[in-house]
């Protein structure tokens, strides 16, 4: 079952017990001990007891409730991920999405991916995971900060896999298809969507027409056929980022009535 744990939400980002996530045109929010409290940039992410925000053009890394850990430049960065060893961040750059990680040890970042769109980075200790599209087909990446080695893990035609998250050797998505939305939890190893489990679903993003023409007399000749829920008319939401703890999943939903501006909320589901 989903429990909405916020509105005007997104990106959400877990530490233990510690919950930060990002808000339109504000500072950022950590919730810490059930109290919600503003930090000092947007775009925060939480990893190995500390906590990065995004101002301007540059990162800061803080220890929570500590001084300034390091800075990092980081122009277009809207993005980011952070472990006890690596930050890792996303920057919409004039020529596509790039994803760069820099040593928390010291160091210069470097470029790990570079696509026309690239998905939310996910990080725990040097491993490093996002989505991307090519060559037609939908993939999950998870690479080795510390050898530069990479590989698909998740794969699929005609379905999107979206913003992973890491914890542990778990690996958590979004799988949206033309029939259902779901929030899918397997190991980080390779192998097929369909074998990983739901946590949970919803309808998909589009909605389809009623299946029919108008009236009875099409039912006679078995008209409907059983077809996939749809959404509400003039309401559409989607799946869309997500973070993973050791008894919950949280994914960001953006709905969209009719006639209302978009509303970003987010989501928590028990493990």
């Amino acid at each position: 079952m989903a429990r909405k744990i916020a509105t005007n939400a997104a990106d959400p980002s877990v530490d233990g017990r510690l919950v930060a996530w990002h808000e339109a045109g504000q500072a950022g929010i950590l919730l810490r001990n059930g109290e919600p409290n503003r930090v000092g940039g947007a775009h925060p992410a939480l990893g190995g007891g500390r906590i990065a925000v995004v101002n301007d053009a540059q990162i800061t890394v803080t220890a929570i409730a500590g001084e300034p850990f390091t800075v990092a430049a980081a122009p277009g960065a809207d993005a980011v991920a952070l472990s006890a060893e690596w930050l890792v961040w996303r920057a919409r750059e004039s020529a596509g999405d790039a994803i760069y990680a820099q040593p928390l040890a010291g160091g210069p970042p470097r470029e790990i991916a570079r696509a026309a769109e690239l998905g939310r980075p996910a990080v725990q200790g040097a491993r490093l995971a996002f989505h991307l599209r090519s060559y037609g087909k939908s993939r999950i990446v998870l690479a080795d900060l510390a050898t530069g080695q990479a590989a698909t893990v998740r794969s699929e035609r005609r379905a999107m896999l979206l913003n992973p998250s890491l914890h542990g050797r778990r690996l958590l998505y979004v799988r949206a298809t033309f029939a259902r939305q779901e929030l899918l939890l397997g190991p980080q190893t390779r192998r097929p969507p369909r074998q990983d489990r739901e946590l949970w679903s919803t309808v998909p993003t589009g909605r389809r027409d009623a299946g029919h023409e108008p009236g009875d007399r099409h039912k006679k000749h078995g008209q409907p056929h059983k077809l996939w829920k749809r959404p509400r008319q003039g309401h559409s939401a989607t799946l869309w980022t997500t973070a993973l703890a050791e008894d919950a999943a949280y994914v960001t939903r953006l709905q969209q009535i009719s006639g209302r501006p978009l509303v970003a909320e987010i989501l928590r589901i028990e493990r």
